[in-house]
């Protein structure tokens, strides 16, 4: 009887322990889904604010321990107010949806970081990027934009088109990564609206606008005394 006992008491706690796994392990992969989707933005898909600023502080530290250079892309839809009122908002975040794949889906390097910034703005993080590389991953982006066609009736190209602002800094320049968000807003600013890619670092800035008809296009050069050289994309 007593051997009985200890047997049931013994199968009993083998399954308790089993079920206890079990629950460790839903609530470990709930919380995993959790993690992912509190840093994913929940309408576009990609990386939220909150994500974004966690990986350009990481990426800003590896900056000047390695003594290197940091990009990043600012990207504007272009006359997004107007097309919400035009299509209305479920319609607006459906553009943005699209908008988001089409970024996440142009080719970039591994460690290039993609992120909904705010409104209609979003993000492109390049560790070990420099000025070229930044400038033409932009004009890749825009033009995969572009290439899209996404319906935007009331603006002039009749298409949704973007503003791509592009910041580029060395380690030696700033201790502060906020500098690289303002230096690529500046960039934005000065092209919002006008669908073409800006470039700024310290005192030089270049751009290229896009006007609603492809064909006709024009290059602006502002020039400096103090220019730094273009480099590659990447020295690995």
């Amino acid at each position: 009887m007593l051997r009985r006992c200890c047997a049931g008491y013994c199968v009993l706690g083998f399954f308790a322990l089993r079920g206890r796994e079990r629950l460790e392990n839903e609530l470990a992969e709930a919380f995993f889904e959790a993690d992912a989707y509190a840093a994913q933005d929940y309408i576009t898909g990609v990386a939220n604010r909150r994500t974004f600023d966690s990986q350009l502080k990481q990426e800003w530290n590896r900056m000047l321990r390695e003594h290197g250079t940091l990009s990043m892309l600012m990207i504007d839809v272009d006359h997004f107010k107007l097309y919400n009122d035009f299509y209305g908002h479920m319609a607006g975040d459906e553009c943005l949806r699209k908008i988001g794949s089409i970024l996440a889906g142009v080719q970039r390097r591994g460690g290039d970081f993609v992120a909904r910034f705010g409104g209609e703005e979003f993000a492109v993080l390049l560790p070990r990027a420099y000025s070229q590389g930044a400038t033409t991953l932009a004009e890749r982006i825009r033009q995969s934009v572009r290439d899209a066609c996404l319906q935007h009736s009331p603006y002039q190209a009749g298409i949704v088109t973007i503003s791509v602002g592009v910041g580029t800094l060395q380690a030696e320049e700033s201790k502060d990564e906020k500098l690289l968000i303002e230096r690529a807003d500046q960039a934005l600013i000065s092209q919002r609206g006008r669908e073409g890619t800006r470039w700024q670092s310290g005192r030089m800035a270049w751009a290229t606008e896009h006007e609603a008809v492809p064909s006709r296009r024009r290059r602006l050069t502002f020039h400096s005394h103090d220019l730094p050289a273009w480099s590659p994309y990447s020295q690995s």
